[in-house]
């Protein structure tokens, strides 16, 4: 049983990230010069993982300021980056990780995982 509420608890967290706010953030910052091409969400250590491609190491860097003030977001880092020399036009692969929110995102898991529990102890899911 116990297996079983630690299983649930990760489900709970990766489905109660604020996926809206985080897309949102996403979209308004990447502009022309920059594609994301994945998104890994780490609820348990509050960061999420992108990985990208960009004109040039320059829009990377853009990208990354612009998402630093997003107030969903917080300590945005670069984690590495790569010059894709096989293509003409030479674009930047880039992964960077960005830590959610604290407190907010705190709160907001907090609540959405007691619900979850008190669910599971009353067998009303799963």
């Amino acid at each position: 049983m116990a297996l079983e509420i630690k299983h649930a608890n990760e489900v709970l967290q990766q489905l109660t990230l604020p996926w809206g706010k985080l897309f949102q953030a996403m979209e308004s910052s990447s502009g022309k010069q920059v594609a994301l091409l994945a998104m890994e969400p780490d609820a348990e250590k509050q960061v999420v993982k992108i990985s990208g491609e960009a004109k040039d190491i320059a829009a990377v860097l853009d990208y990354i300021r612009r998402l630093a003030a997003q107030q969903v977001f917080s300590s945005v880092y670069l984690q590495s980056h790569q010059i894709q020399q096989q293509d003409p036009e030479k674009p930047v692969r880039f992964v960077f990780a960005r830590r959610l929110e604290g407190v907010a995102m705190k709160k907001f898991l907090t609540s959405r995982l007691q619900t979850g529990l008190r669910m599971l102890y009353e067998n009303k899911c799963c």
